[in-house]
């Protein structure tokens, strides 16, 4: 299944109206199940859903590391995963909440999570450097720039993009980021998330459970965002127009 479909609509304007074609994104429905047990169901875009199922496993507390996974198949919109040894049916049945993930909303964690001090937390940022590869980051996003109806994630080292990955849910695109980090053995320590959503609390979190050093896009952050960032040392830019932004947490790591 692709991304995107065309279909026949009504275009209205001021002086006339026309049928022609649009070009929409495919809202898919997933319904995944670990050890035979319905766990969640999601509202994902057709693309990387592996790296997706990875990094929200990752996110939600099943898994540490993409080997605890034994293995996943798919039949239809059905996902079942199948976990190594010591993950008991019990034990999931205990952590499972029945949920719909949606392509507005996520899940919110429930805790925040512990931050270890790291050497890596050091590291600087330089902002003209950032501002450039966002405008790279944007200009790459080719399902947007066709429809408006995705989101956007990067993963950068704060000197170039290493990956993205675009969804109708920006939860999911960071999860796809996510999967991606743990698909590769890549550390999140020392890189940026960057994004096109909201930064909300529960992205913040999500972006600190799996070790990011600091988040940037070009929309704006909530307050809870903001003070969870600066509590945990987190780079936090926001509203990042061309050569414009906000920096709202983390400014003694950023070399302006």
């Amino acid at each position: 299944m692709a991304m995107t479909r065309k279909i026949p609509i009504l275009k209205i304007t001021e002086r006339f109206h026309e049928a022609c074609e649009d070009l929409v994104v495919v809202e898919r429905v997933i319904h995944v199940f670990i050890e035979k047990q319905h766990a969640f169901s999601a509202t994902i875009s057709d693309l990387m859903i592996d790296l997706f199922l990875i990094g929200h496993l990752f996110s939600e507390g099943y898994i540490q590391k993409v080997s605890d996974i034994r293995e996943i198949l798919s039949q239809g919109d059905r996902y079942d995963i199948f976990l190594c040894q010591g993950y008991a049916p019990a034990q999931i049945a205990l952590a499972r909440v029945e949920k719909l993930i949606t392509s507005a909303c996520g899940n919110v964690p429930n805790s925040e999570p512990q931050k270890a001090e790291r050497a890596e937390e050091k590291k600087r940022f330089e902002i003209e450097t950032l501002l450039s590869l966002m405008k790279e980051f944007q200009s790459g996003a080719k399902v947007f720039q066709e429809t408006g109806g995705v989101h956007n994630c990067g993963l950068s080292d704060g000197k170039r993009l290493l990956f993205t990955a675009e969804d109708i849910g920006r939860h999911n695109a960071a999860d796809k980021i996510i999967g991606y980090l743990l698909q590769e053995g890549l550390d999140a320590n020392g890189k940026i998330l960057f994004t096109t959503g909201r930064i909300s609390m529960d992205i913040v979190l999500k972006a600190l459970a799996a070790g990011f050093s600091g988040i940037i896009s070009k929309s704006a952050p909530t307050d809870l965002a903001v003070r969870i960032a600066r509590r945990n040392h987190l780079v936090l830019i926001g509203f990042t127009r061309g050569n414009r932004c906000n920096l709202y947490a983390g400014e003694n790591r950023v070399d302006l």
